[in-house]
């Protein structure tokens, strides 16, 4: 089934944003903390709709987030 044209208008568009950055640790990680950084994070990006990638290694982080603008600000 193919939408009409007013389907269509009806429709609102969302524009997605990213946004990809590298910070650093200003305390130590270990795989317990890393963990719980990575459950709260899940929880708190599916609640506002926002996929991403995180990345830790030797007290530096790489992460992108993607979502709308709004909820990608609020994050990030």
């Amino acid at each position: 089934m193919n939408p009409d044209s007013s389907d269509i208008e009806q429709r609102k568009t969302t524009d997605l944003v990213h946004v990809i950055y590298a910070s650093a640790a200003t305390e130590p990680f270990d795989e317990a903390a890393l963990i719980r950084l990575l459950e709260k994070a899940r929880r708190n990006n599916k609640a506002r709709g926002v996929t991403g990638m995180l990345l830790y290694i030797e007290g530096s982080f790489f992460q992108i987030l993607e979502g709308e603008e709004d909820a990608v600000r609020s994050i990030y």
